[in-house]
C-alpha cells in the first residue's frame, strides 16, 4: 500500500493512496528514496516500480521484472559511483549468492563473486546466509564493496568480483540483524 504520511497522521484519504495489487505475497521490498524506485520480491521474481510523488492517473508505474533462480532473501537499492558516474544499483541475493543489477541501463545481473578468484570458491560452494552489501566510500580501491555474511565479511571489487583485501571481518557472535549508516556497520548479535 502506498500512503502519504501526512494523510496517515490526519486519518484522511488522499488521491495518492493506492495499492499495488501485483505485489500480493511479497516477502521483501526496498525503496530508493531519491528516485522513488520500489523493488518487491515475490518468490523468484523481482518487480520494479517507479512511484510518483505527485498524483498522476496512477501513483506508480511498473518498470520491469527480473527473474531469479532462487527465492530472494536480501534486497536493497543504493547509489554507487562507478568510474566517476553515479548509478542506482539493485543488490539482491539468496544462499551464498550476492547479485547486482544496474537500474539505469539495460544489462544482465552480475554475480558479486566470480570464479576468477580461487579464494572466493568457499563462498560459492557452502551455503551461507547473506545479510548486507555496503559500498565502501573511503577506500583506496575503486568500486569496493563489503559483502556481509552471517559468519564473515569480505571486501570485493564490484566490477571484477575479486577480493580487494585479503583480511576478512569476523563477528564475535552470529548476527541476528545488521544496519548501516555511513561510516558505521551495526551488528546485533
Amino acid at each position: 500500500r502506498i500512503k502519504s504520511v501526512e494523510h496517515l497522521l490526519n486519518h484522511s484519504e488522499s488521491p495518492f493512496d493506492s495499492k499495488i495489487p501485483e505485489t500480493k505475497n511479497a516477502t521483501l521490498f526496498t525503496i530508493e528514496p531519491v528516485s522513488l524506485t520500489l523493488c518487491v520480491a515475490i518468490k523468484n521474481c523481482l518487480c520494479i516500480y517507479k512511484i510518483y510523488s505527485r498524483p498522476q492517473p496512477y501513483s506508480y508505474k511498473h518498470i520491469c521484472d527480473l527473474h531469479t533462480t532462487q527465492i530472494v532473501t536480501y534486497l536493497d537499492i543504493s547509489i554507487l559511483e562507478i568510474n566517476n558516474d553515479k548509478e542506482r544499483i539493485l543488490w539482491y541475493g539468496y544462499s551464498s549468492t550476492f547479485m547486482a543489477q544496474r537500474l539505469d541501463q539495460q544489462s544482465l545481473s552480475i554475480s558479486l563473486l566470480r570464479d576468477k578468484d580461487p579464494s572466493l570458491k568457499i563462498f560459492c560452494e557452502r551455503p551461507m546466509e547473506i545479510l548486507r552489501v555496503i559500498s565502501v566510500k573511503n577506500s583506496s580501491s575503486n568500486n569496493e564493496i563489503l559483502l556481509v555474511y552471517r559468519k564473515i565479511g569480505i571486501y570485493v571489487n564490484f566490477l571484477t568480483g575479486m577480493r580487494t583485501r585479503h583480511q576478512e571481518l569476523m563477528w564475535p557472535a552470529l548476527p541476528i540483524l545488521t544496519s548501516y549508516s555511513d561510516p558505521y556497520l551495526f551488528i546485533y548479535t
